[in-house]
């Protein structure tokens, strides 16, 4: 853990302990399902994002934790990290803790105990923390609680990337819209932003100043942005994937630590597909988070 603020990436939202869970198929209601692996592994999305950004530029994130958190090894690996700063709200309760289930088809479900992020409602926006950023990066935490952190960075000056992930579906309509009005920086998978198109009837790139980026899996991402009509097509790199739960946290924070390097938008996205086809080799979300060193080989295979 660095001692002094001094990062280019802040990143807003949950830490968690992961339940990685992986079945044949997903049991219907009132049946049971065999479990064919079950790890526990560090994770949540601000601190995924964060430590991959870390191995290119000096990150942070900002979070909530609980009473035992400070015992745990996570917390040793996060105070002796060198590039990546753990900014911790401790409350009297336990840490959060995420459930997920993925079938054979890579499909998943994700069972969330939210002790913890409950209690950013009832957080002040952390200015000072902020400041001190080129860019936050605002994840899964309640939207009052984001869209105070997102209006206050861009007044600021300061750019705002937002990944709602699972959350997206927690936002209505004037909340998103609101929302993305702060926003430089949208990512989503395919189904997230489809959900924006179909069910909110909101036209991202028409009504909105933005870089978009959609994932999808082994199929790629596209980047898109609101300013042009050029787009860049990311192929993903072909790899042995075990594991996609932290595919989109070390793409969102690879995408940003290579902007934050000043490199064109389609070298953003091969590096961001670089780093997560390492992550997916093995389980866990920060399991295999590669040196710059590793994701310029890859890139150059």
């Amino acid at each position: 853990m660095i001692e002094q603020p001094n990062y280019d990436l802040l990143a807003i939202g949950h830490l968690n302990h992961d339940y990685i869970i992986n079945i044949d198929e997903f049991a219907d209601l009132n049946a049971s399902q065999n479990i064919n692996e079950l790890q526990t592994y560090d994770g949540g999305t601000a601190a995924n994002v964060a430590l991959v950004a870390a191995e290119f530029v000096p990150s942070a994130f900002y979070t909530i934790v609980g009473k035992e958190f400070i015992k745990t090894e996570y917390f040793q690996k996060l105070k002796n990290h060198d590039n990546c700063l753990a900014i911790l709200e401790r409350i009297d309760d336990k840490t959060s803790t995420c459930f997920v289930i993925t079938d054979n088809k890579s499909n998943q479900k994700n069972y969330i105990y939210n002790s913890a992020l409950d209690k950013f409602l009832y957080l002040e926006v952390p200015k000072k923390y902020i400041d001190q950023a080129k860019i936050i990066h605002i994840t899964t935490v309640p939207p009052k609680f984001a869209l105070k952190c997102a209006e206050y960075a861009h007044k600021q000056g300061i750019k705002v990337s937002f990944d709602p992930g699972q959350n997206l579906k927690l936002y209505n309509k004037t909340q998103i819209r609101e929302m993305l009005g702060y926003v430089d920086f949208l990512f989503g998978n395919k189904y997230e932003i489809q959900h924006l198109y179909d069910n909110l009837n909101i036209r991202v790139l028409r009504d909105y100043n933005l870089i978009m980026v959609t994932t999808n899996g082994e199929a790629g991402s596209l980047i898109e942005q609101s300013s042009s009509s050029e787009s860049y097509f990311i192929p993903a790199f072909r790899t042995k994937a075990v594991d996609p739960t932290g595919a989109g946290d070390s793409y969102c924070g690879a995408f940003l630590a290579a902007y934050l390097e000043h490199a064109p938008l389609n070298v953003c996205g091969q590096v961001a597909s670089a780093v997560a086809s390492f992550v997916v080799e093995k389980h866990g979300c920060q399991t295999n988070i590669p040196t710059r060193e590793q994701v310029v080989e890859r890139i150059a295979e």
